[in-house]
């Protein structure tokens, strides 16, 4: 007896249908994940750059917490401005601000705990490529003591300064007498990923020991 009616099982459309439709799935799983991984990760870089900037400006607070009086040190808070090029770090020329600052300060140093006077300076250190936010303390009269890295990726800094009863701020100090207070302002760049930067700004009132 011959048996009426179709078989059971899919057909060849219904099979292309299906697959089609796990490929598409698949597709846009795929892209969600890589999104959300890229995100992750953006994410982490930048807390990662914040955390820096946190650490430089830690370094500072404590520096700019010891200057010491001109009348003891014989020279205050001094600052120049500059601008420097920069091509290597993201493969076109841009400006970026190179400030530099020097603090008089007296601390602690040695094994046996004296108050020492030393002059500490902080500048980018952009030699082979890098940018390296630098902090060299020297002795009166320029001499050497110790250069430490304060941290890398730091690719602009600027410094400004501001003085009693005036609400202007000064690219460059020069003053006999210290300012009141100095805004640092500093840009981070993952060295990994030249285009995930970010900007931090910290301002530090001076009270002269």
């Amino acid at each position: 007896m011959r048996r009426n009616g179709r078989s059971s099982g899919f057909t060849l459309v219904e099979l292309i249908v299906v697959l089609s439709i796990m490929g598409v799935a698949s597709t846009l799983g795929m892209v969600m994940f890589s999104r959300i991984s890229d995100l992750w990760k953006q994410t982490t870089i930048r807390t990662d750059l914040s955390m820096t900037a946190n650490a430089v400006f830690d370094s500072m607070r404590q520096d700019f917490s010891q200057v010491v009086s001109p009348k003891l040190a014989g020279t205050t808070v001094k600052g120049t401005t500059q601008d420097t090029t920069d091509t290597r770090l993201f493969k076109v020329r841009v400006s970026l601000q190179n400030d530099q600052v020097v603090i008089p300060v007296e601390t602690v140093a040695g094994p046996d705990g004296r108050l020492q006077r030393l002059d500490v300076r902080y500048y980018i250190d952009r030699e082979g490529g890098a940018a390296t936010l630098m902090r060299v303390m020297s002795a009166p009269g320029g001499v050497e003591t110790a250069s430490l890295k304060v941290a890398d990726g730091v690719v602009a800094m600027a410094v400004e300064y501001t003085g009693k009863g005036t609400a202007a701020w000064k690219r460059e100090w020069t003053e006999a007498s210290p300012p009141s207070a100095v805004r640092v302002s500093v840009t981070l760049m993952d060295p990994d990923r030249p285009y995930e930067q970010i900007s931090s700004k910290a301002v530090f009132p001076i009270e002269v020991n």
